[in-house]
C-alpha cells in the first residue's frame, strides 16, 4: 500500500521543526558576530584610509618644500662662487631632506600595503556576512515550510 506524500512528509517535518528551532538562534548569533566583524573591519579600513590620505599630503608637502628649497638655493647662488663650507652645509641639508622624504615614502608604501591587506580582509568579512545571512534565510524558509506542511 502506498502512502500519500503528505503522510510521508508529516513525520519528517515534525522531527525537523525542533531541530530548525534549535539551529536558528545559533545561526542568528553567527550572523550577528559576522556583522560586528564586518563593521570592525570597515572601521579599521576607514582609519587606514584617513592615515593614508594624511601621509600622502605630508609627502607632497615635503617634496614641494624640497623642490622650493632647491630653487631658493639656486637663485641665491646664481653667478656666485660657493665656499666649500657653504657647499658642504647645503649638501648636508640636501641629504637630510632626501632621507626624510625617503623615510616618509617607505612609511607610505608600508601603509599602502597594510591598506590593501585590510581591503582584502574587509571583503572577506563581507562575504562571510553574506553567507551567514543566506544561512539564516534558508533556515527561516525551511522552518516556515515545515510549519506550513504540518
Amino acid at each position: 500500500m502506498l502512502q500519500s506524500d503528505s503522510d510521508y512528509q508529516t513525520p519528517a517535518n515534525a522531527d525537523l521543526t525542533p531541530t530548525l528551532d534549535l539551529l536558528l538562534p545559533i545561526r542568528r548569533h553567527r550572523l550577528t558576530m559576522a556583522e560586528q566583524a564586518w563593521h570592525r573591519q570597515r572601521s579599521v579600513l576607514s582609519a587606514l584610509h584617513g592615515r593614508l590620505e594624511q601621509l600622502a599630503g605630508e609627502l607632497r608637502e615635503l617634496r614641494d618644500q624640497h623642490q622650493q628649497g632647491r630653487i631658493d638655493q639656486r637663485d641665491a647662488h646664481v653667478n656666485r662662487r660657493l665656499l666649500l663650507t657653504e657647499m658642504n652645509q647645503w649638501l648636508v641639508g640636501e641629504q637630510q631632506a632626501l632621507r626624510k622624504i625617503e623615510r616618509v615614502e617607505q612609511s607610505y608604501q608600508a601603509l599602502q600595503d597594510e591598506h590593501r591587506q585590510q581591503q582584502q580582509w574587509t571583503a572577506d568579512s563581507e562575504q562571510q556576512l553574506r553567507r551567514r545571512q543566506r544561512d539564516v534565510e534558508k533556515l527561516d524558509y525551511l522552518r516556515d515550510l515545515a510549519r506550513d506542511v504540518s
